[in-house]
């Protein structure tokens, strides 16, 4: 099931039928084995026996695994898409290029937006930065579901309270890590968008790329009037 999430940004042959598919049986895979196992092994599904450690961590291996196989079986049964990446450099941003009375003055800023949609810089630090995830992903997993758990159940290791405090204080810290990540990151990184969204909201003057002041949709509207232009067709807008 992870396999086929972490797919839809990192494979792009993978289909529509897989994404779809693979993690609806994934899951009940996992289950039926973590279920079965409890079975097999405690002899009963009850709560305290599907909360055994070897259950669990069948039922989730299994979760791992079969998203894998899954989702190569569905991408190449029903056909690999051949999906391109180059399709999200040419993405449409929006303008007020079709609303009546916008200046050009007022257009350059989203022009501008625009023509620097990804540069060749922003592309290789796309790239390098999809490399890093990719990596960290597969040590991080490699770490926290093979190299630290399995040898501590291999050989039965009972915890003692210093260890379990320490468990405990590693794991809060590496949760709210992340959360102060995901939180603090988007602002930081895009504090200079956020300013200008809430100005422009707010009806405040809006500082263009180009250095001039874009000043409000309303401030512009009072300022300026309309009048019909005659037999041409259209209005005649003048300050």
């Amino acid at each position: 099931m992870v396999f086929a999430i972490y797919s839809t940004i990192l494979w792009r042959r993978q289909n529509r039928t897989a994404i779809t598919v693979v993690p609806i049986a994934g899951s009940l895979t996992a289950i039926a084995c973590w279920l079965l196992s409890a079975k097999a092994l405690e002899g009963s599904i009850t709560i305290d026996s599907t909360s055994a450690i070897l259950p669990l961590v069948i039922g989730n291996g299994t979760s791992l695994a079969c998203g894998i196989l899954y989702s190569i079986i569905c991408t190449y049964v029903f056909g690999p898409d051949d999906f391109d990446w180059e399709r999200f450099k040419t993405a449409r941003i929006g303008d007020d290029s079709d609303v009546q009375g916008v200046s050009k003055e007022q257009l350059e800023p989203q022009q501008q937006l625009k023509r620097e949609l990804l540069s060749p810089e922003d592309e290789r630090g796309l790239r390098r930065g999809k490399k890093v995830g990719v990596v960290l992903a597969a040590v991080l997993c490699a770490i926290f579901v093979v190299l630290w758990p399995l040898p501590m159940y291999d050989t039965r290791y009972i915890f003692s309270r210093a260890f379990f405090v320490g468990w405990v204080v590693v794991t809060f810290a590496i949760a709210w890590a992340a959360s102060l990540v995901i939180v603090l990151m988007p602002r930081l990184q895009g504090g200079h968008t956020l300013k200008v969204f809430w100005e422009y909201i707010a009806g405040l003057g809006v500082k263009g790329r180009t250095g001039g002041e874009r000043p409000s949709t309303e401030r512009w509207s009072a300022s300026t009037k309309t009048e019909p232009a005659g037999k041409g067709g259209g209005k005649k807008v003048y300050g």
